[in-house]
């Protein structure tokens, strides 16, 4: 049963991003300035199985937003995001995308180098006590998340796993900043990216590019030593 919302996770996000999403990958070059090939890096959108109650797609802005940072750098070629829609399709039901078996991925991946897999786990926010008398809607908060990065390298066989780990964040709220007092922003609206949340969920991006960076390329030098 835990499984099978993986493939309910896809087949929305699927049905959200739709086949008139741009090229974001046109700006892309395939090689470095020296003539070196950037590894070929497949992400596939990130799985939300957290609980909060924001009316918007949080699994497309944090994938958007590690895309972004990984293209400011350009270090890498990531495989475009309509190219890995239709990879994902593949996906069977019942797949876990943690689990140990690797097997499947150069199946479905087989024109790539790495594949990146990512799940927000934890999204909550909580009231942190300052006085006994104070009402809960008048308390500074916490905003904690959790997000779970897996990166496969499947240039040879067998596909082995580079990077596995869970990477967390806690973001202070000002009382003026909870629900009760503010509506919050939207992704994707004027003045989101300086909301308390926007400037979580840019953090926990930042985060999440940069540690997968940072293995594909030591896995690319490894190669080549």
């Amino acid at each position: 049963m835990a499984k099978s919302k993986f493939y309910w996770a896809f087949c929305l996000i699927l049905l959200m991003t739709g086949c008139s999403q741009e090229d974001k990958n046109s700006l892309q070059t395939r090689f470095y300035e020296n003539g070196a090939a950037k590894p070929i890096v497949a992400i596939v959108p990130l799985i939300d199985n957290s609980r909060h109650k924001l009316n918007w797609n949080v699994s497309d802005e944090i994938t958007a937003l590690v895309h972004y940072r990984l293209m400011q750098k350009d270090k890498l070629y990531l495989v475009d995001e309509e190219k890995v829609g239709h990879m994902i399709k593949k996906i069977k039901a019942d797949t876990s995308l943690f689990d140990t078996d690797l097997s499947w991925v150069k199946k479905i991946f087989f024109e790539d180098e790495f594949v990146v897999f990512m799940e927000l786990i934890h999204h909550e926010q909580t009231p942190i006590t300052q006085k006994e008398l104070t009402a809960p809607e008048d308390l500074a908060s916490e905003l904690n998340l959790s997000v779970r990065i897996r990166v496969i390298d499947i240039r040879e066989e067998p596909s082995k796993v580079v990077l596995q780990e869970i990477i967390k964040g806690a973001h202070f709220v000002p009382a003026q900043f909870n629900a009760s007092h503010f509506l919050q922003v939207e992704w994707g609206k004027e003045n989101y990216s300086i909301s308390p949340i926007g400037m979580a969920h840019a953090q926990i991006s930042k985060e999440l590019a940069a540690r997968l960076e940072d293995y594909i390329l030591l896995s690319m030098s490894k190669k080549y030593e």
